[in-house]
Order: structure tokens, then sequence, then C-alpha cells
């Protein structure tokens, strides 16, 4: 197995367990009662987690690449084919969605995690969860070195600095 792919597998399994060592639960519960079962609403699912951070690679950057001077980049066709109405790419390695912006939906957080260097990241983004991750990184720092990509040691001074902002 090539060491690229090794390093997502591995990125992938580290976000699973993150979200499996917090005991969240996927599921939601109705919560409502009445005693004829009829004119109640169903109860709004509660959140399960308070926000998500990520950190990794291309399957999951959602566009911090677009904020930093790189080669390495999604923000061009064919990326973003059917990303939305207007069909934009916006920096996700991806025709879509990404696996993040499925989880942070899935979890009732939002639709689309941003990333931790879009300039239009607000404070409710901030507190409701962000993305680190940085296409061509890998656990090498030579790797972002070499791919002038945000390496997983500056992803977590980053880290640092968005706990400063929260």
């Amino acid at each position: 197995m090539a060491t690229g792919v090794r390093c997502v597998l591995i990125l992938q399994l580290l976000l699973l367990l993150v979200v499996a060592a917090t005991g969240v639960s996927i599921r939601t519960t109705n919560t409502c009662s009445s005693a004829a079962g009829e004119g109640t609403a169903p109860a709004k699912p509660k959140k399960m987690v308070p926000a998500l951070l990520v950190f990794g690679d291309s399957i999951m950057d959602p566009g911090n690449n677009n904020a930093i001077h790189t080669i390495i980049k999604a923000n061009f066709p064919p990326y973003g084919h059917d990303f939305g109405a207007d069909h934009r790419p916006t920096g996700r390695f991806c025709n879509g969605r990404i696996p993040t912006d499925f989880i942070a939906s899935r979890l009732g957080l939002k639709q689309l995690l941003p990333a931790y260097l879009a300039p239009n990241l607000t404070t409710h983004d901030l507190l409701t969860g962000v993305s680190f991750a940085s296409g061509g990184t890998g656990y090498d720092p030579l790797t972002a070195q070499l791919a002038s990509v945000i390496s997983m040691t500056d992803q977590l001074r980053m880290f640092d600095e968005y706990k400063a902002k929260v």
C-alpha cells in the first residue's frame, strides 16, 4: 500500500476514533409524547456535540489551500461539479461534499464544515467547528514542506490559535 494512501486511511480512522471517543451516537430519539398521540410536532433533535474540529489532508480539506501559496488547489473545474445549485468549485478535493460535511450535517451542526482559513469565517462557524486540513499534507513534515501546504504540526498550531479565538 502506498504511503499516501496509508496516511489518508489513518487520518480518516483518527477522525472516526475522535467521534467515537466522545460517545457520540448518530441516532436521534423522539422525546415527544402526548396522551392522544396527535397534534404535537416531534421535538427538534438535540445537538449531540457542540463542534466538529478536523485535521487532515485533501479528503478533509474544504478549502484551506485556497488561502495559501501552493499549487495544490481544488478551486477550479472539474472540482465542484455537483456542489450546490451553481456547481462551483470551493477548494474541496471532490465534485461535491466531502466526508466531514456529511458528518457535520448528521451531527446537526451545519450543512458544510468551513475551512479555518476561509475569509468569510463567522463566530458561529468557530463555535460549531472548522477544518484545519490541507490537501497534500502528510505525517512527515517534509511532504508538506515540498508541496507548500499546511503540515500537521502547523494544523495543530492553528488549533492553538483557534482556542485563543474561542
